[in-house]
């Protein structure tokens, strides 16, 4: 057990992939006189690794989503179930939304991202985003709940990343189990999709035999495809007692759809910008090799809502897993006074995209593979991922066992 100077607060805002891997190995190799709290708006931290597999219907939600709660006290670290409004950088405090304000030594934010939708007019108000991942599972399931057999409905992906992809394939592989267990012969076919993307073609960070894969899977399985179509306003009018949306595109065209599903790039909360945090032009933090902000030195940050400077990572979960050792490491570093170590992203990594019927591709660089084995292979590594965190080793310690004062709050554990 390493010591800190001084009795310290450390504050894990977030509950994204790296913070987990804090967790994790603080629990582990704990610093002595450091109190550490978790403010996480998710109790239940999705894996979005699995989150096209779960909506296809291959696992079941407790195969896909961490427990959070029952990590941390493993862990022995406190955890608020709470959403951040604030951050006064001066004063070291966060506001939450019910909680009283919580002062910090050190911080760092792993909240990840959702879809950029600032561009787009009436975007909030029409269909779900992929993200946060409860309020589009929440959308989706009521839009499965109120089908017939005689259905005829069009479902529209905005945007042309592995997520739009993954997830409309997923949609459209639930909705025809869907419809086969429910005896309606012949239904499966009454669904369109299709995905509308700026770019000039799907998965652009992909080698171009992944991209032309992918195209004919899409056109063999019936997707339309709008690639180089932007999205510029979105709006709604009901019809015969259902809303029926409808996307504008840049070029004058209109695309009517009854589910819209938001998966563009990602965007930053406003609150970094608002406590003074140096950000990039998109609002992510902006932080150095340590991950460390370049603003303020007891702050840190990883995953989708950090911008690493100069060289900058794309917003992947691959690199929010690959930071988390690198963040816990440097946690302790600071707090224990130690030199810092450099965060070094690998240049490219590999991306194995699920296409809705237990058949994946792998992709990196110029390579790519297909098939079912694809698929065992990542569902191994998948498997593997979650059990870390599912399959908790034995450490029974005494701050491990100890209750807060506060424990009777039904959403604070320790």
């Amino acid at each position: 057990m390493q010591s800190a100077p001084k009795s310290q607060s450390l504050l894990l805002v977030g509950g994204g992939h790296s913070h987990l891997s804090v967790i994790m190995q603080l629990a582990m190799r704990p610093v002595e006189g450091l109190k550490i709290t978790v403010i996480s708006r998710d109790v239940l931290t999705p894996y979005s690794g699995m989150l096209p597999g779960f909506i296809a219907g291959h696992y079941r939600h407790e195969q896909c989503h961490i427990d959070l709660r029952r990590l941390c006290q493993w862990a022995g670290i406190r955890l608020i179930h709470d959403s951040v409004t604030a951050i006064d950088c001066n004063e070291q405090k966060i506001s939450c939304q019910r909680y009283p304000d919580f002062h910090y030594d050190y911080l760092s934010v792993n909240t990840g991202s959702r879809p950029d939708l600032g561009g787009i007019a009436g975007a909030t108000e029409v269909g779900c985003a992929v993200k946060p991942v409860d309020e589009f599972l929440a959308y989706w399931q009521s839009f499965e709940d109120q089908l017939s057999s005689d259905s005829q409905l069009n479902i529209a992906v905005v945007g042309g990343g592995a997520a739009s992809v993954e997830v409309l394939l997923a949609c459209q592989f639930r909705l025809q189990q869907f419809c086969r267990q429910q005896g309606w012969s012949g239904s499966e076919n009454n669904f369109q999709f299709q995905i509308i993307t700026a770019s000039k073609e799907i998965l652009c960070s992909h080698n171009p035999r992944v991209r032309r894969y992918f195209k004919r899977l899409l056109e063999t399985r019936s997707v339309r495809q709008h690639c180089g179509q932007k999205v510029i306003a979105a709006g709604s009018l009901e019809q015969d007692g259902r809303q029926q949306h409808h996307l504008k595109l840049a070029n004058g065209d209109c695309i009517d759809a009854d589910a819209v599903i938001w998966a563009l790039q990602a965007g930053s909360p406003r609150w970094p910008r608002q406590a003074g945090l140096a950000c990039d032009e998109k609002g992510f933090i902006e932080v150095n090799r340590y991950l460390q902000s370049l603003s303020h030195p007891n702050v840190f940050a990883a995953g989708d809502v950090a911008s690493l400077t100069p060289q900058g990572v794309a917003k992947s979960g691959v690199y929010a897993v690959k930071a988390g050792t690198t963040l816990a490491h440097n946690l302790r570093r600071v707090i224990t006074g130690k030199p810092l170590k450099a965060y070094r992203p690998q240049k490219k990594f590999l991306s194995l995209l699920a296409t809705g019927d237990r058949q994946a591709i792998a992709s990196r660089g110029i390579f790519n593979a297909n098939g079912s084995w694809v698929w065992r292979w990542k569902d191994r590594i998948d498997r593997r991922f979650m059990a870390r965190f599912n399959e908790l080793p034995a450490m029974l310690t005494d701050r491990a066992q100890t209750k807060p004062a506060d424990d009777s709050a039904d959403d604070i554990a320790q």
